[in-house]
């Protein structure tokens, strides 16, 4: 069997690498359809990102997997301070006005309030149980935003999500796609191979899709 050599998207195009673009964009670098994009998002195998170009006031919650010390809420404090390179996302907010408070607990982990509202823009992910291929025909607002990765951004800080306190109007104009999307849609359009998603089994959708739940649901528990 011949193994094919799969190319660097970047090199094969001659185009420095782009930390995010616009679908329109990305749709001309991987010669697909616009539309491709909001299946792929729809069925989990990539998460597309909205940008914010004016400071947005946000409710932010995360998971730790575990109970924090006081000195583990300092380092989260700095770390939240320090999302400026994840993702192209930025928070807005004195690492001294943070207060990190517990929530609840279950088999997803520990979830943690951070109050007052932050001041929030740049490039966030969107949900990704969020079903853009119906909400962007009935002019949608977006309500809900959340920065997250595969891989734990911290043993503390593992998954971070901002509650928008107003709306966003968004259209299909306004998404953009990630660089690690793009390079994991080139791959798989070399290979021939179907990127994970939630239809053939590979992510787990009610996994994550629980874990972003519990942190945008309101609760009531107590520590």
């Amino acid at each position: 069997m011949v193994h094919k050599t799969i190319g660097n998207i970047w090199i094969d195009k001659q185009v420095a690498p782009l930390e995010y673009c616009s679908i329109q964009r990305a749709s001309a670098l991987l010669k697909c359809e616009e539309e491709d994009f909001l299946h792929w998002h729809d069925i989990g195998a990539i998460s597309l990102a909205i940008k914010l170009n004016n400071k947005t006031s946000a409710n932010l919650y995360f998971i730790s997997d575990g109970m924090l010390s006081d000195s583990e809420k300092k380092k989260a404090r700095i770390e939240i301070n320090q999302l400026y390179n994840l993702e192209s996302s930025r928070i807005i907010g004195s690492v001294d006005d943070i207060e990190i408070t517990f929530s609840s607990s279950d088999r997803n982990g520990f979830r943690y309030n951070i109050s007052p509202p932050c001041l929030i823009f740049g490039v966030w992910r969107i949900l990704d149980d969020f079903n853009l291929s119906c909400s962007l025909g009935n002019a949608e607002k977006l309500y809900s935003m959340s920065v997250f990765q595969e891989q734990s951004i911290s043993p503390t800080l593992r998954i971070v999500v901002a509650m928008l306190e107003m709306a966003v109007a968004y259209d299909k104009r306004s998404l953009f796609v990630l660089r690690s999307d793009i390079e994991n849609i080139y791959t798989h359009a070399m290979t021939g191979q179907p990127m994970p998603n939630f239809i053939n089994g590979r992510i787990e959708k009610q996994n994550l899709s629980t874990e972003i739940k519990n942190l945008t649901e309101p609760l009531d528990a107590t520590p």
